[in-house]
């Protein structure tokens, strides 16, 4: 692997500043074509408003010219924390329909992991200026 190690997912180089209602979508890391297992962990600092957040972490198997959900996860008006980890080595005998922002939240797909990654975060209602989403990952 090209970049073993931490790196964090933003959008234009900084953590996701969450206010208005709206889809954001982040850069993408790339350089981690032989991953096989990566640790995310998403915290979200709470500052007013708002309704939900959601962030759907998603991969290229096709250099970025289409993406993939691996995990949702979900915040909505309190701060808080959630890790997962997701194996490349996790054998997908039974083929799966590819999905771009539908992952119900708290699910993911394990198996799937190609050379770059990314976050979309759905925001739903109108949070205070000082909400943030930041997400880190660790790649193995």
């Amino acid at each position: 692997m090209n970049q073993p190690g931490p790196f964090q997912l933003t959008q234009n180089g900084v953590a996701f500043q969450i206010v208005g209602p709206g889809t954001l979508i982040g850069d993408f890391v790339e350089g981690l074509d032989g991953v096989q297992a990566i640790t995310f962990q998403a915290q979200f600092l709470y500052g007013s408003g708002g309704s939900s957040v959601t962030a759907y972490l998603q991969t290229s198997i096709d250099q970025g010219n289409s993406w993939i959900d691996i995990a949702a996860v979900q915040f909505t008006t309190v701060g808080g924390a959630e890790m997962l980890n997701l194996s490349g080595l996790t054998p997908k005998t039974t083929p799966i329909i590819p999905t771009n922002q539908a992952l119900t939240p708290g699910q993911t797909v394990d198996g799937i992991l190609g050379d770059r990654f990314r976050a979309v975060v759905v925001v739903a209602g109108a949070y205070g200026s000082s909400s943030l989403l930041n997400i880190t990952g660790c790649a193995r």
